[in-house]
């Protein structure tokens, strides 16, 4: 009988302990429940909604921030889990910031609207009144891209086009060229079809009218008005101050390193919980989202002009706008009826943020 390789031996040994050892880490941290909160002096019903939290984390893995309001008033604001796991670990805190995903699209349709009313810009101007090379655009309206029913395809769909677009620089333009000549999937307004392309092409308006860059544009008439001093955009984050880490398959592969040029106007923000309750804030909802601006698609799906609405028997019209992406889990809802604002930014993909605001506005007072 042939012996055994006592170094093959000892190595597969030592894989096995040290295999083990990452996955008793990896498992410890998923459901260690790391915060700052501390229920000493605080309200009964922060307590409670503290635990809920923890129960999600320890249930579902969940890691970010946490803001819940009622008008005006903050009632609860805490970080939970871990903004970075591996290397430099810290916890996530109120101050962490996320990347939004297409909660960036609300930021868009708002400069649109702001030039709208301005002047320099009408909802009904077509796509070619401002870029006439672009001929099978031509009935696309601003309306059509805020509300996705323009019919031009999404830019990336397929594996390759991630690898395109999630590795190398690229710009709204160059996005738009390459479907300049593609057939549109239905003629504009007759359809829907959530599209990131339309909120590049809006990108793309917006400094073609305003000869500035998008984000200059947000920070002169959204972002320093509305004191969002944490909210901005960088197609490398990894230098930004307090930026999260994103993580998907159970918290346990890290995402990053992607170029957020691919994303700009339709997904390439970040942010914290504080400053979006800023955002909410001064948002008219009324005429924002109304019967002009919702295209309802059917009964589970109204979009209207970088938002979402519902009707729900349990909790009434609820505002929500949400983003999504490799590490990037976002939401923030208003709900009408009640005034309770629920915001979440996770950096578990994974994670179900609708779960955990429905728990927690079923236990908001």
């Amino acid at each position: 009988m042939k012996k055994p390789n006592k170094k093959i031996t000892f190595g597969v040994i030592v894989f096995l302990v040290l295999l083990t050892f990452l996955t008793a880490s990896v498992n410890t941290l998923s459901v260690a429940s790391a915060t700052s909160y501390s229920p000493h002096g605080k309200a009964q019903s922060a307590v409670q909604l503290h635990g809920i939290i923890q129960q999600h984390m320890a249930d579902y893995d969940f890691s970010g921030s946490v803001l819940v309001a009622q008008g005006d008033q903050v009632l609860f604001s805490e970080g939970y889990g871990y903004a970075r796991r591996y290397f430099g670990k810290a916890q996530n805190t109120p101050e962490t910031t996320f990347l939004l995903g297409s909660m960036t699209k609300t930021f868009t349709a708002l400069a649109i609207l702001d030039l709208v009313e301005a002047g320099q810009i009408h909802l009904e101007d077509c796509v070619t009144d401002l870029f006439p090379e672009y001929t099978l655009w031509s009935e696309v309206t601003l309306h059509h891209l805020l509300n996705h029913t323009s019919g031009i395809p999404n830019y990336y769909e397929a594996f390759p086009d991630f690898i395109r677009y999630f590795a190398g620089h690229t710009t709204p333009t160059e996005i738009m060229v390459r479907f300049k000549d593609k057939p549109l999937l239905f003629a504009p307004g007759a359809d829907y079809d959530y599209s990131n392309t339309n909120y590049m092409i809006l990108s793309a308006i917006i400094e073609q009218v305003t000869g500035q860059s998008y984000i200059d544009y947000l920070n002169q008439h959204i972002l320093v008005p509305w004191g969002m001093q944490k909210t901005g955009y960088s197609e490398h984050v990894g230098s930004i101050q307090d930026m999260a880490k994103g993580y998907c398959l159970g918290m346990i592969v890290e995402v990053t390193g992607f170029n957020l040029s691919n994303f700009y106007g339709a997904g390439g923000l970040y942010s914290t919980t504080e400053d979006l309750f800023h955002l909410q804030q001064h948002i008219d909802f009324k005429n924002l989202v109304n019967e002009n601006s919702i295209v309802a698609i059917n009964s589970e799906y109204d979009y209207g002009y970088g938002m979402m609405q519902n009707d729900s028997a349990e909790f009434g019209k609820i505002f929500h706008i949400s983003g999504g992406g490799p590490g990037i889990n976002t939401v923030m809802y208003t709900f009408a009826d009640t005034g309770i604002v629920v915001i979440i930014l996770s950096n578990n993909q994974g994670f179900d943020t609708e779960r955990l605001a429905q728990d927690i506005v079923r236990a908001t007072p």
